[in-house]
């Protein structure tokens, strides 16, 4: 909020941000309410295990395949280097390691994938950690140009976004 009061709006950046981590959420959430599924049509409580029913599995294949494409589309925005797309790939490995574990729809295993998000957490942000930190020469995510010749050729730099004024004078 504070963001987006003294530039004047919100970047696309994080909204794709927002849309990406909102799959990521009814998926472990969904992992989680497969380990309690019973207790919760005991109960009457509407779960997105229940909702989903038997194509439980399929939504947090969905979910987590829509997180990850969301994690792409940020990291390319935010030009974040090889190390970000190393951990992206970490990140899969894990959620299809999810998906396998959960598929006997035991309890157990069930929560046992739904804990094991904590890791790709920390994963993509280890990723993002590492890209940031590297120097700007080694950040980008394609090659030099190269001329007809094989040659290097000099991109032209990125024009940043142009800068609203706050509606209030800075202190």
């Amino acid at each position: 909020m504070a963001f987006a009061a003294v530039s004047g709006g919100v970047p696309r950046l994080a909204w794709l941000l927002l849309v990406a981590v909102v799959f990521w959420v009814v998926a472990y959430d969904t992992l989680y309410a497969m380990a309690d599924r019973a207790e919760d049509l005991r109960a009457g409580a509407k779960s997105t295990a229940i909702l989903f029913g038997e194509l439980d599995l399929l939504a947090v294949g969905i979910c987590h395949g829509a997180f990850l494409l969301g994690m792409l589309l940020v990291g390319r925005q935010a030009t974040l280097a090889w190390p970000f797309l190393a951990a992206l790939a970490a990140a899969a490995l894990l959620a299809a390691w999810q998906l396998a574990h959960a598929r006997p729809r035991s309890p157990e295993r069930c929560l046992a994938a739904f804990r094991a998000n904590h890791w790709l957490g920390l994963i993509l942000w280890a990723g993002i950690a590492a890209a940031l930190a590297l120097p700007p020469s080694l950040r980008a995510l394609s090659p030099p140009a190269r001329s007809p010749t094989g040659r290097s050729v000099a991109r032209p730099p990125r024009r940043a976004p142009a800068r609203r004024p706050a509606p209030w004078p800075r202190w």
